[in-house]
Protein backbone atom coordinates (compact mmCIF):
# COMPACT_ATOMS: atom_id res chain seq x y z
CA UNK A 1 0.00 0.00 0.00
CA UNK A 2 0.86 3.58 -0.44
CA UNK A 3 1.78 5.40 2.15
CA UNK A 4 1.53 8.65 1.09
CA UNK A 5 -1.91 9.52 -0.61
CA UNK A 6 -3.20 13.09 -1.78
CA UNK A 7 -3.55 16.11 -0.14
CA UNK A 8 -5.74 15.56 3.11
CA UNK A 9 -6.00 11.38 2.80
CA UNK A 10 -5.78 9.47 6.12
CA UNK A 11 -1.83 8.76 5.52
CA UNK A 12 -0.38 11.84 4.92
CA UNK A 13 0.89 13.67 2.10
CA UNK A 14 4.45 14.56 0.32
CA UNK A 15 4.89 17.09 -2.39
CA UNK A 16 8.60 16.68 -4.32
CA UNK A 17 11.27 18.96 -3.47
CA UNK A 18 14.73 19.72 -3.71
CA UNK A 19 16.47 22.31 -0.70
CA UNK A 20 19.85 23.52 -1.18
CA UNK A 21 21.48 24.32 2.09
CA UNK A 22 24.92 26.37 2.23
CA UNK A 23 27.23 26.90 4.95
CA UNK A 24 30.32 29.39 5.01
CA UNK A 25 33.04 28.47 7.86
CA UNK A 26 36.06 31.72 8.84
CA UNK A 27 38.77 30.29 11.47
CA UNK A 28 38.95 33.86 13.50
CA UNK A 29 41.63 32.58 15.75
CA UNK A 30 42.88 29.32 16.41
CA UNK A 31 39.98 29.12 19.09
CA UNK A 32 37.27 31.13 17.38
CA UNK A 33 35.17 29.74 14.73
CA UNK A 34 32.13 32.05 12.69
CA UNK A 35 29.96 30.22 10.69
CA UNK A 36 27.35 31.62 8.53
CA UNK A 37 24.58 29.39 6.44
CA UNK A 38 21.03 29.22 4.21
CA UNK A 39 19.01 26.42 4.49
CA UNK A 40 16.92 26.12 1.57
CA UNK A 41 18.91 29.00 -0.27
CA UNK A 42 15.90 27.88 -3.60
CA UNK A 43 13.01 28.88 -0.87
CA UNK A 44 11.35 25.96 -1.95
CA UNK A 45 7.87 24.87 -0.33
CA UNK A 46 7.49 21.64 0.43
CA UNK A 47 5.70 19.58 2.60
CA UNK A 48 5.93 16.43 4.33
CA UNK A 49 2.83 15.55 6.19
CA UNK A 50 3.64 18.97 7.59
CA UNK A 51 5.06 22.15 5.94
CA UNK A 52 8.53 22.35 6.45
CA UNK A 53 10.88 25.35 7.08
CA UNK A 54 10.94 28.04 3.84
CA UNK A 55 14.52 29.77 3.88
CA UNK A 56 16.09 30.06 6.73
CA UNK A 57 19.88 32.41 7.82
CA UNK A 58 21.95 30.80 10.81
CA UNK A 59 24.86 32.12 11.94
CA UNK A 60 26.85 30.35 15.17
CA UNK A 61 30.28 30.83 16.90
CA UNK A 62 31.84 27.45 18.01
CA UNK A 63 34.97 28.29 20.87
CA UNK A 64 37.14 25.79 21.50
CA UNK A 65 38.48 25.91 25.50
Amino acid sequence: SDLFGREGSVYGFQTEYFLVDTRLTYDLTEKVQLNLGVDNLNNDQAYVSHPLPQRTFVFDMKLKL
